[in-house]
């Protein structure tokens, strides 16, 4: 009787080893951070980690419309060669207005010579709330290259417009009181015809 029980129970054994072998092999891969998930989407985990899947500008210009803003991380999580994309959608005069205006406030995150050279082709011929917002994202440059910015805040400290001008001074309060920067507002106070603006700039020479 014994002999008789011994091969059901290598069967037994047979089918239970089996079930475990399809258990496993028909359970779901795990996404690993970092790689790319079906339909070249990030995996889980990829955004915290700010690796982009691709270069994907429709998921940068859904991140350009959000209330929420958006971060460095953000731009870098959803898309390769951002400021390319930026770029593309600032320049694109059929866009939504709030696309254009939201791309040239993210070039401030990428202060590199492309992106101002891009603005400095535009700045000056850009309408008239762009051109605020170009002078405005200029100020992330003012560290990596003082030279340039300065030379495109001189220019539109000279703006027939006076809210240009004011943005303008802003953004020479990014650059430091060089000695540069001093002589060209020392010398937009001895032209310029609004007296508001003449005391901001006053006050800015007296580094108040």
């Amino acid at each position: 009787m014994r002999r008789l029980l011994q091969p059901g129970r290598r069967t037994i054994l047979a089918l239970l080893a089996g079930l475990v072998t399809v258990g496993a092999s028909s359970a779901p891969a795990q996404q690993v951070p970092g790689r790319l998930a079906p339909g070249g989407r990030p995996g889980p985990g990829d955004e915290a980690l700010g690796v982009a899947a691709s270069y994907d500008p429709e998921r940068v210009r859904t991140l350009m419309l959000s209330i929420h803003g958006f971060t460095l991380a953000q731009l870098n999580a959803v898309s390769t060669d951002v400021p390319e994309i930026l770029m593309t959608l600032a320049d694109d005069g059929g866009e939504l207005m709030l696309v254009r205006r939201q791309s040239i406030k993210g070039m401030r995150l990428y202060p590199t010579e492309p992106l101002l050279t891009f603005i400095g082709d535009r700045v000056d011929q850009a309408p008239l709330g762009l051109k605020r917002l170009y002078l405005s994202s200029l100020g992330g440059f003012a560290a990596s290259d003082p030279a340039g910015v300065t030379t495109l805040m001189e220019q539109a400290l000279d703006d027939p417009d006076i809210t240009v001008r004011y943005a303008a001074l802003n953004l020479a309060s990014k650059l430091g009181s060089t000695q540069e920067v001093q002589s060209i507002l020392q010398t937009r106070l001895s032209v310029e015809p609004d007296g508001g603006l003449r005391g901001s700039i006053e006050r800015q020479l007296a580094g108040n």
